[in-house]
């Protein structure tokens, strides 16, 4: 085959990994468009867009809450997601460990709530739901859910899977541990 013959292939093509639909984040409807003014802050949760980071108010050393005017409020993203509860990880834990063990397991998932969302306000969790043999939780971005299903299999060993769905913006965590 000559070279202007040859198959298309989007590897070989300088730009390839902005040409894969898969990465874009065009899909997220809960994307903000557009850049907030420094110092805009969300109406529901209180943190602060500064010098281009979401932020927590406290975090955040010259930021002064009587300054807030109203065209600088928004909600962010995690908010609206909690609001329409679209999840962004969904978390599944399963087994009887999970019932044997449902207060350490709790606190671990709590403990790594609290980091994260100290580094990351935008990461939190939406809501945790029993389920029949266990309990099932929903985060607002996926890299939590990751986060959790790792931390579980390091602690407590275990069955891990992860599923990301390329058309949505979402992973599916699954750890089970039978005993």
């Amino acid at each position: 085959m000559s070279e202007n013959t040859m198959p298309y292939d989007p590897h070989t093509t300088r730009g390839y990994y902005l040409q894969d639909p898969y990465h874009d984040v065009a899909h997220d409807a809960f994307r903000l468009r557009g850049k907030l003014r420094d110092g805009s802050s969300c109406k529901s949760c209180g943190i602060v867009f500064h010098q281009g980071l979401m932020r927590w108010a406290a975090d955040v050393a010259d930021y002064e809450s009587e300054e807030i005017l109203p065209e600088t409020l928004f909600e962010c993203p995690a908010c609206q997601r909690t609001r329409e509860q679209v999840p962004g990880g969904v978390v599944t834990i399963r087994g009887m460990f999970f019932h044997q063990h449902e207060e350490e397991i709790r606190n671990l998932i709590r403990r790594i709530e609290r980091e994260e969302r100290s580094l990351h306000p935008m990461q939190r969790i939406i809501a945790i739901a029993p389920i029949r043999l266990g309990v099932e939780i929903t985060t607002t971005y996926e890299h939590l859910a990751r986060r959790i299903g790792e931390s579980l299999r390091k602690a407590y060993h275990g069955e891990l899977t992860m599923d990301y769905l390329k058309d949505e913006k979402l992973v599916r965590v699954v750890w089970c541990r039978g005993e």
